[in-house]
């Protein structure tokens, strides 16, 4: 019986201090956790900005505008600038997410995202506009970032 006690209050010490430590690392003192942003980084090549970015309004945006009536995405942004060097990106496409459990699978949440690939992917035109896409930037890569908000 001492041994059973013993180890229940053992068990019990250790669900306490693993709770504590979760619930100290969700929270802080400092700030307080915001969306979640997915962030993609490209540089469009030389006098191609105009090009890049009206068949990115017929593939990507579009997407991005059918995600958010879905609900899928808050909402989404492109930022331009200049690169800083000949290895550095020149345009951020931005998604907000409300949470980092709003990018989890999901049989409903995919079945609207599928939803949403198809109808882009039929537009008679829609291989043309990526097949150039590869002639006329380079992606580096994606990111997803929680935004933070200072206390």
């Amino acid at each position: 019986m001492k041994a059973i006690l013993f180890w229940a209050v053992r068990l019990t010490l250790c669900a306490v201090f693993f709770l504590t430590a979760q619930h100290a690392q969700a929270q802080s003192d400092v700030y307080d956790s915001g969306t979640v942003w997915t962030l993609s980084t490209i540089r469009i090549d030389a006098n191609m900005d105009d090009e890049y970015l009206q068949r990115l309004s017929k593939t990507w945006k579009a997407m991005m505008d059918e995600a958010k009536k879905e609900q899928l995405i808050l909402g989404y942004k492109i930022l331009k600038g200049n690169a800083a060097n000949q290895d550095d990106f020149n345009l951020l496409l931005m998604v907000e997410y409300r949470n980092l459990s709003s990018m989890d699978p999901d049989p409903a949440r995919d079945a609207k995202w599928k939803a949403i690939r198809d109808r882009i992917q039929a537009r008679p035109d829609h291989q043309d506009i990526l097949q150039r896409y590869g002639e006329i930037r380079q992606f580096f890569g994606q990111k997803v970032m929680r935004e933070i908000v200072l206390k």
